[in-house]
């Protein structure tokens, strides 16, 4: 499948000597290649056309340079009156010198030095990919894929201006990778506007691809249990003078616990308290006279004042039915 689409961003490519160590001249074939799905704006030295056409991610055997560390590209003469052109980079790294085979130093400065230093434009969330054909989609080539916590969207180029197809993060069935292909493999469930599909989707970011979406998928889980939590946990600021005392609703849904904080030695009074009143939440805090007051800080949680519960409940400490006796 690589060797079908390994032409995929190339600028230029041509066969050059390029200076070794000890100043021996090797033939090697050079590629110049623009952001794309095979990686970054680049290039790429590697022994012959073939061993490009075979690896067009590269191996180790090839040399890669990246064109975002490329700050100076000149061109001067060798010892023997040969037209060079000299490579400097923004690294700790030697500086790089080619020999153009085919008398095009001029279009391989030009090119070098509209990509010299140029990095990729894309946002976080999107990645430079290559849509293999699937049956569901009638669409192959480069795009770009953007992974977010609620879909993936697939744009035709990294402009975005057409959407190719977009698919919400509960119809994906299964996602997986091929680090030996660099193949980020999607499959999507029935409910999507695809249908039941597995895309290939080839990328030199497909490593992070894979963990943006498990990313995503987290944050969804998490979002989802946090709304559940939320939906079944107590609700401590519901008051029951907010809600409508006019209304005859006689279930017991109206009886529900509401803590406040309660002083011993004092009273909480219902029946003193008109059942308009929004003080206290429906009733009113009464201080006990003479030597029973107390000060110690207490909770407790009544019942809620509706027109079904007309009492008055005294709080009594330990201390106060001691000093009773």
């Amino acid at each position: 499948m690589q060797e079908e689409n390994w032409q995929s961003g190339i600028v230029k490519q041509g066969p050059i000597k390029i200076k070794k160590g000890f100043g021996v001249w090797k033939k090697r074939w050079l590629v110049y290649q623009r952001a794309s799905s095979y990686g970054p704006t680049r290039l790429i030295v590697c022994s012959k056309r073939e061993s490009f056409i075979k690896h067009p991610f590269g191996k180790k055997s090839h040399t890669i340079v990246f064109m975002k560390d490329v700050n100076n590209v000149s061109k001067g003469v060798t010892k023997h009156g040969e037209t060079k052109v000299t490579i400097g980079f923004n690294i700790a790294k030697p500086y790089m010198e080619f020999i153009c085979l085919e008398a095009q130093e001029d279009y391989w400065i030009e090119c070098l030095g509209l990509g010299k230093g140029k990095e990729d434009t894309l946002e976080d969330d999107s990645f430079r990919a290559y849509l293999l054909p699937a049956i569901s989609l009638n669409y192959s080539g480069e795009c770009v894929l953007q992974i977010r916590n609620k879909c993936l969207t697939l744009f035709s180029d990294e402009m975005k201006r057409q959407t190719i197809v977009n698919w919400p993060l509960e119809v994906i069935r299964r996602f997986s990778k091929d680090h030996d292909n660099k193949i980020f493999f999607l499959e999507t469930g029935r409910l999507s506007t695809t249908g039941e599909c597995l895309f290939n989707i080839r990328s030199y970011w497909f490593e992070a691809m894979f963990k943006k979406i498990v990313e995503a998928q987290a944050e969804k889980l998490e979002a989802e249990s946090i709304m559940s939590y939320t939906a079944n946990d107590f609700d401590y600021d519901k008051s029951p003078t907010r809600k409508d005392r006019n209304a005859k609703d006689d279930s017991d849904e109206d009886d529900y616990l509401h803590p406040i904080p309660v002083l011993a030695g004092f009273i909480i009074d219902n029946t003193c308290c008109d059942e308009n009143d929004d003080a206290n939440n429906g009733g009113y805090l009464r201080a006990l006279s003479g030597n029973n007051a107390h000060t110690h800080a207490r909770h407790f949680f009544p019942l809620a004042n509706t027109p079904k519960l007309k009492s008055t409940i005294i709080l009594f400490t330990t201390c106060l039915l001691s000093q009773s006796k």
